[in-house]
């Protein structure tokens, strides 16, 4: 998957003691010393009390703002995951953008068959959008 970042959440810390949660943190830096993990951090959360949540919105955001952007340029390429038609739209596919971008009117080619397609609409996570690139 060329994960090469991420964090480690320690959950129902409400269950335990601190010695324990101590005890854990040690354990599982120790665990992931020898993987792409060693020396990342451990933040232990609870669901019940709200502890750590907070701290773990923080870090997810800072470490998401890190995320290199995709590279735009080039081909648009869309693996598709579902194929599905939609009584009045037409045929509809899902994927995830691997490279380039693509905006509405813009046209395609579908391989391998080699069809010619135009986009009539994009939508990301529901919310209609112009555009899309990847990544």
């Amino acid at each position: 998957m060329r994960v090469k970042k991420g964090l480690v959440v320690l959950t129902k810390i409400d269950m335990v003691d601190q010695d324990w949660l101590e005890l854990v943190k040690e354990d599982v830096s120790t665990f992931l010393s020898e993987t792409f993990l060693a020396g990342s951090p451990i933040v232990p959360v609870s669901s019940v009390t709200g502890e750590g949540i907070k701290e773990l919105v923080a870090l997810l955001d800072s470490m998401a703002k890190e995320v290199p952007e995709r590279e735009t340029s080039g081909f648009f390429r869309l693996p598709v995951d579902r194929v599905f038609t939609m009584k009045g739209f037409g045929t509809v596919v899902t994927g995830t953008t691997m490279s380039g971008q693509i905006r509405t009117a813009d046209e395609v080619t579908i391989y391998p068959q080699g069809l010619d397609a135009r986009i009539r609409g994009i939508q990301v996570h529901s919310r209609e959008v112009q555009e899309v690139s990847a990544g």
